[in-house]
């Protein structure tokens, strides 16, 4: 994809224009669907392209105890993180490449050339994740995703519980192979989209 990101440093994530420049395009809780290249890819495809012509979303807004308390804990793990790592963390509302496809990091380290990707997840989970040191493969290809549409070169993954009183750091670098398989995923949903498109547009209002 033959362009440069562009970031919108003022737009607040969850706002108006967040959401509208979030319509038709992939993002990065997309990609692991888009890299896997299947089904869920067709899925996406129908969706970004409903988006497109409408000019709006019919998805239900995502509202839930665990989004909310990830709202109210994210910042103060970002500020624990500074605080670790002496790092100042820049906020971005969004960032885009082309027409097709962007994202929202949960922080920009300038200064690295690197972003943060924030969790806050239940009691449970936290502690899974601490004693296995897993990820789930999907925040991997989100994490990459990012990585790619701002060209960035590695992502701090930020696990942060309140009850523990705990923040845990593991660092993912750029990984060319698995962001060569979100961008042939794109390239295909792309062409999907715009047949979609191109087809709806050229049947009149009487179906033979």
């Amino acid at each position: 994809m033959d362009t440069s990101p562009v970031f919108y440093d003022q737009i607040e994530q969850g706002s108006t224009k967040w959401h509208e420049l979030r319509l038709g395009r992939f993002g990065s809780t997309d990609a692991k669907a888009v890299s896997v290249n299947g089904k869920g890819l067709v899925t996406l495809c129908l969706e970004k392209a409903c988006e497109r012509i409408t000019g709006k979303s019919d998805a239900p807004p995502l509202s839930s105890y665990h989004i909310e308390r990830g709202n109210r804990l994210e910042p103060i793990a970002r500020t624990l993180y500074e605080i670790e790592t002496e790092f100042e963390i820049l906020e971005t509302g969004y960032i885009s490449l082309g027409d097709y496809i962007g994202g929202s990091p949960d922080g920009i380290i300038e200064s690295e050339n690197a972003i943060i990707e924030i969790k806050c997840p239940c009691n449970k989970v936290f502690l899974e994740y601490v004693n296995s040191g897993k990820i789930k493969s999907d925040y991997i290809f989100q994490m990459q995703h990012l990585m790619y549409i701002g060209n960035f070169d590695y992502c701090d993954f930020i696990v942060f519980s309140e009850d523990f009183n705990d923040i845990k750091i593991k660092r993912i670098d750029r990984n060319e192979e698995q962001i060569e398989k979100i961008k042939v995923g794109i390239n295909n949903g792309i062409a999907k989209i715009e047949e979609s498109i191109q087809c709806y547009n050229s049947l009149g209002r009487w179906l033979k």
